[in-house]
């Protein structure tokens, strides 16, 4: 979505914006403005006209063809890192670390992430670049004031990527929260019998699909108490809707959010229920400011800048890192 996301804020800023596609268009493809044009290549082929600036993320296809691209002497290509960096983060390619390693610019979500992709993988960022949404139009309120749960969770429900059991264990620490649960995933059916055994099933609600839009209309505060995050969007979305975020000490870009050490679920409670009872002292009158627009003009810079002419590899990391790394690349979110 944050690709779909930036080439509609590039084009709405005048500019000729193609998304190369190099698999099957999806369901994504559908929300891209008709400014935006959609073209089918072949990764192995690369870029094969000069453009201003190439976008690639890290996926074995995209690295690729940044690579075949780069040799082809694209003038600015820039890899953008969207993976959670750390110990239980999950590895991503072999070829996606030699891609970022050799392209002109790498872009970090933010410094926390760019300091854990020089530590873990040895290469330095030459820019910083946070994600960001597009603004949603306001939604009615909730009719009936019941319906509005004290947490909330909305995503995909796996419970060891986005630690939904370290949740439910917080709630049960405590004998007052209600939490509200969106979204369908792998783990769901064990989620919903792990609230039924935990005593306390009558204060938990698994809503389904909705929009965030509308979800955040039933709940006072958001909690993502996840193993490994780079930038979650339901962050940058809750923070749009001036909810107060919970999250645990392993997610990134953590602004207008109270971190807890989230095996601590008396800890995590506590941290709730404050942020619950007091949610302006969580949020800044900043946020939201950092708009769509914003985020493409962050990377229309790049193309009036001159690319750095020899990137800094901290070989033992770097060397460590692919050493470590994986055959398949694998989603950060």
């Amino acid at each position: 979505m944050q690709r779909v996301t930036l080439a509609n804020a590039m084009s709405a800023l005048g500019n000729d914006v193609t998304v190369v596609v190099l698999q099957q268009f999806g369901n994504l493809s559908k929300r891209l403005h008709q400014r935006v044009s959609k073209q089918r290549a072949r990764y192995i082929d690369g870029l094969k006209s000069e453009c201003d600036l190439l976008i690639v993320g890290t996926t074995r296809t995209e690295a690729v063809f940044a690579l075949i691209s780069f040799l082809r002497r694209q003038p600015r290509i820039a890899v953008a890192i969207h993976n959670p960096v750390g110990n239980s983060a999950p590895r991503i390619s072999r070829l996606a670390l030699i891609a970022s390693a050799v392209v002109p610019r790498l872009v970090a979500l933010t410094p926390a992430h760019a300091a854990a992709i020089h530590k873990e993988w040895g290469l330095r960022a030459t820019d910083v670049i946070s994600n960001a949404i597009t603004p949603a139009a306001s939604s009615a309120g909730v009719d009936d004031e019941n319906s509005v749960h004290d947490v909330g969770y909305i995503g995909r429900l796996s419970t060891h990527h986005k630690g939904i059991d370290r949740l439910l264990a917080a709630i049960e620490h405590s004998s007052t929260l209600t939490l509200l649960i969106a979204g369908h995933g792998p783990d769901e059916d064990f989620l919903k019998a792990r609230a039924a055994a935990g005593g306390s099933s009558e204060r938990i609600q698994f809503l389904g699909e909705t929009t965030p839009e509308e979800f955040f209309l039933r709940v006072k505060v958001v909690a993502l108490l996840s193993r490994y995050e780079a930038q979650p969007m339901v962050i940058l979305e809750a923070q749009r809707a001036g909810i107060p975020l919970v999250v645990s000490t392993e997610v990134g870009a953590t602004n207008n959010a109270l971190c807890v050490d989230a095996d601590a679920p008396e800890k995590v409670a506590a941290a709730l229920l404050e942020a619950a009872s007091n949610p302006d002292a969580l949020l800044e009158k900043s946020r939201g400011s950092w708009s769509d627009i914003d985020m493409a003009s962050a990377y229309l810079k790049l193309v009036e800048e001159s690319p750095p002419t020899r990137r800094r590899i901290e070989w033992k990391a770097f060397t460590r890192s692919l050493i470590r790394g994986r055959s398949r690349a694998r989603s950060a979110s």
